[in-house]
C-alpha cells in the first residue's frame, strides 16, 4: 500500500458505506442525502440502485487499483 492507492481505498470506503446503508435502510445524513437523489428517480427501488451503485464503486475502485 502506498499514498498512491489511498484515493481507491476511500472510494472502496464509501461504496462500502452505501452498499451498508442501503442494506440497513438507514436514514442517517450521509446515506439520507444520496437517497433522497436516488429516490426522485427510482421511486420505491432508490434502496436496490444505491446497493448496486455502491457495488459499482467498490468494483471500480479495485479495478483502477489493480491497474497501477
Amino acid at each position: 500500500m502506498t499514498i498512491n492507492d489511498l484515493p481507491y481505498y476511500l472510494g472502496m470506503a464509501i461504496g462500502a458505506y452505501m452498499i451498508w446503508g442501503a442494506t440497513v435502510k438507514t436514514d442517517k445524513k450521509p446515506y439520507y442525502w444520496l437517497h433522497k437523489r436516488a429516490e426522485v428517480l427510482f421511486k420505491s427501488k432508490a434502496h436496490t440502485f444505491m446497493s448496486f451503485s455502491g457495488g459499482a464503486v467498490v468494483g471500480a475502485m479495485f479495478f483502477f487499483m489493480s491497474l497501477g
